[in-house]
């Protein structure tokens, strides 16, 4: 009996049960903290809770179906899947502010127990995740305890993975089901999951085709749908809902109809500098060095491609428009770069080049990995899901940064770096919101 493997098991799942608490932990205490200081709506939560108040009173309009609400007034579609959520939990007690908040906490200390529990060697994913770096997430964890619909998708979306890790194939695409029906453009990282299954299953059908002496679409395909069949069922439906609606995005804003905007590719880029900071700080020695070897040894190919780069950054540098009016409030942290943008010639010349740097730093860091072809999958569609959305908003990131933590793999300590940095955010974001002067 290896009693040496069975103490470093136990080991870890006391770890493991340790950053979990912790990260539960830290959520319950913004929660007591934002409900005390904020006791009413802030921001869009007052859309979010006039939308579940409606519900409840039973002002259900199934001619708009599917829409999202703006106002009580507004009709409620069957597929606003946060607002009805709630809204059947507060039957008994009635809807209010802070139980909306209270089950949002509770949804959240749910998933971050998801994601503690997810089989991580059986799937392929790396296996050094803590619980603290998606609690803490800057982006994701003032939203751990206020009344937006984010947790519970992404909730639905981790559940996705631990079920299609454990083979229940059909159970994972059940919760992809319920995220799209809480964020319609979840329907981008279904299809996500089916390409990566794809690719998944891609090596191992060679093999097996190779040694059987068979047809390798053949082994590919009986290998494949079991995995997708589900997901597959999913689009069709999703799909079947955008038609009947005429629309992507299901929302009764005219603001928020489905189209690209810049602006959400240098705010990628930003928060991928500044939530990645101290893995960059590390890596900034070995990366400067990488460029300044490259222009000695290819001078002529490293300045040809200088020029390309400022050709492109002038060409984003003249069109920039910050043309979203919802994108002009200053209380949203996320619109102050936007506005000195569209009025500064030198705050685009900054931008673009956070941009450059940003993809030279996550190019170099990505390509690091074991399993980078997962991150260049992920990637893509992030690039996809970010084109779907007409405003700049950072919470379009969540699913993004999240997916990454479970292809990334990080040293114990740049897991501990990275909390304490996300700590010092968070605690500025915070009182920002708990004082009512700005959010992201």
């Amino acid at each position: 009996m290896n009693t040496s493997a069975d103490s470093n098991m136990v080991s870890r799942l006391f770890r493991t049960l340790n950053a979990t608490h912790v990260a539960i932990g830290c959520c319950f205490i913004w929660y007591i903290v934002f409900s005390y200081f904020r006791p009413s709506p802030f921001v869009d939560e007052s859309v979010h809770q006039d939308a579940i108040i409606g519900i409840h009173e039973g002002k259900i309009d199934f001619s708009g179906f599917p829409s999202l609400p703006a106002a009580r007034n507004v009709g409620y579609g069957p597929w606003a899947g946060y607002h009805w959520t709630i809204a059947i939990i507060s039957r008994l007690p009635g809807p209010s502010v802070s139980l909306s908040r209270f089950l949002t906490f509770v949804t959240s200390a749910a998933m971050i127990a998801l994601y503690a529990s997810v089989p991580w060697q059986q799937s392929g994913l790396r296996t050094s995740r803590s619980p603290l770096l998606l609690a803490l997430l800057p982006i994701l964890f003032p939203y751990t305890a206020m009344v937006y619909t984010d947790v519970l998708a992404l909730f639905f979306i981790i559940g996705a993975i631990y079920l299609h890790a454990k083979i229940s194939y059909a159970l994972a695409a059940i919760s992809m089901l319920l995220a799209c029906l809480v964020r319609q453009t979840n329907i981008l990282w279904v299809l996500y999951i089916v390409a990566r299954s794809a690719l998944g299953t891609w090596d191992l059908c060679k093999k097996e085709s190779a040694l059987a002496n068979s047809h390798f679409w053949s082994v590919w395909v009986r290998h494949l749908l079991p995995q997708v069949l589900g997901y597959i069922v999913v689009i069709g439906l999703v799909v079947t809902l955008f038609i009947s609606s005429g629309q992507i995005l299901t929302s009764g804003f005219s603001e928020n109809r489905a189209q690209p905007n810049s602006g959400n590719f240098y705010t990628l880029a930003f928060f991928a500098l500044m939530l990645w900071a101290p893995i960059w700080f590390e890596r900034a020695g070995n990366d400067v060095r990488s460029i300044v070897f490259a222009a000695r040894r290819m001078p002529v190919r490293v300045g040809f491609l200088a020029l390309i780069l400022a050709a492109f950054g002038f060409m984003l540098i003249s069109r920039y428009d910050n043309w979203h009016p919802w994108n002009w409030t200053p209380m949203a942290l996320r619109n102050i770069p936007l506005i000195l943008m569209d009025r500064y010639v030198l705050f685009r010349v900054i931008a673009v080049t956070c941009v450059f740097f940003a993809v030279w730093f996550v190019a170099r860091f990505w390509s690091s990995q074991s399993n980078n072809s997962d991150l260049i999958l992920l990637a893509f569609f992030a690039f996809l899901f970010l084109s779907a959305h007409p405003v700049v908003e950072p919470r379009y990131l969540i699913v993004p940064f999240v997916l990454s933590h479970f292809f990334v793999d990080y040293s114990n300590a740049q897991v501990t770096k990275l909390a304490l940095w996300y700590i010092s955010i968070n605690v500025i974001i915070c009182i920002l919101i708990a004082s009512g002067l700005a959010i992201w």
